[in-house]
């Protein structure tokens, strides 16, 4: 497809509605599950802590906090890259499909992560009072910040063949996976099954619902350099 040829392009009218519309719908359901399910996770005694002992000695790297939020900045550039409201629509089913599956896990199987949040961080505290404040240290694993950054960058990888910006959006993923041990808001079980949850929702939501919205031949067009 010729619009695959560049990475950015101006979205039509179509392509901003569908972002804002699905944007709404997905945020609103994200916050009232994952908020229940934090809520919930807090009140039970019964928690899981799945992380070694080796890695509580990762030290905080506070700069790291300015990557683990660039998720927002990277989000925002859907609508410059995503060649269709439909694209934006199947993507968002991966999105919701994320959210169910995880927020069973956090209600049947409570989290307790195992590093101290500090009282003050130099430079950077009212990022992490902020983050300490809204986020619970209980829905651990999967790591959705981990699933929607991985699902994000597939997503955009699926509608641009340009190598370098593959590479680029790839290294930006794995920059986030860092960053959220980095920060002390996960640890490596999380990620591991954050990356296998964003798999699952790519392949069998996002491109099973492209193949459905074009077609066999033109979502093949569309992944088959992603998958090779």
């Amino acid at each position: 497809m010729n619009s695959q040829e560049t990475v950015f392009k101006r979205p039509d009218r179509e392509i901003i509605f569908t972002f804002w519309k699905w944007v709404a719908i997905v945020l609103s359901i994200f916050l009232v599950m994952y908020l229940t399910a934090n809520q919930l996770a807090s009140q039970n005694v019964h928690r899981y802590e799945m992380f070694m002992d080796w890695e509580l000695r990762i030290p905080l790297v506070p700069w790291m906090i300015v990557v683990y939020l660039s998720y927002v900045g990277v989000f925002l550039l859907l609508p410059l890259i995503m060649k269709s409201g439909q694209s934006i629509i199947c993507l968002a089913y991966g999105f919701l499909t994320a959210i169910l599956i995880s927020t069973f896990v956090f209600v049947a199987f409570p989290g307790q992560l195992g590093y101290y949040r500090p009282e003050f961080v130099s430079g950077f505290n009212f990022l992490f009072q902020t983050l300490y404040e809204v986020d619970k240290p209980h829905n651990l694993y999967p790591s959705l910040h981990v699933t929607f950054s991985c699902l994000t960058a597939l997503g955009m990888a699926h509608q641009v063949e340009i190598k370098w910006f593959r590479v680029a959006i790839a290294c930006w993923a794995l920059l986030i996976a860092a960053s959220v041990v980095l920060v002390h808001q996960h640890h490596i079980f999380d990620i591991v099954t954050g990356l296998m949850l964003a798999t699952f929702c790519y392949k069998y939501v996002y491109l099973r619902s492209m193949e459905k919205a074009f077609g066999t031949e033109t979502e093949k067009s569309f992944s088959a350099d992603t998958i090779n």
